[in-house]
């Protein structure tokens, strides 16, 4: 069964943080799922990284990650993409994403 997995992450900086979701992704798309990374507020340079093997990276730019007016772009983001796991990196990018889980 191949899944629809979106990470959500609050940018795509190189730290381990974001490492760690740009090794998660590259993994799940080698086992034939559809992985997604939606980064809450900054674009890095992992994104391209990511994007030269065709995973798909999203940068929402909300202004700040624990307003909740945030939602309905995620809430858009994961219908569009018909999401059926997701996994939220760190606190302060993950609040939003976590809430829209949820809904």
């Amino acid at each position: 069964m191949n899944l629809s997995i979106a990470q959500f992450t609050f940018g795509l900086h190189a730290g381990g943080q974001e490492r760690v979701v740009a090794d998660l992704a590259t993994a799940f798309h080698s086992r034939g799922h559809k992985s997604l990374v939606c980064s809450v507020m900054f674009e890095g340079q992992l994104a391209d990284e990511l994007e030269s093997i065709n995973i798909p990276v999203q940068c929402l730019k909300l202004k700040k990650s624990y307003d909740l007016r945030g939602l309905f772009p995620v809430l858009r983001y994961l219908k569009e993409n018909r999401v059926d796991v997701v996994i939220s990196h760190g606190t302060i990018g993950s609040l939003i994403p976590r809430i829209a889980a949820v809904i």
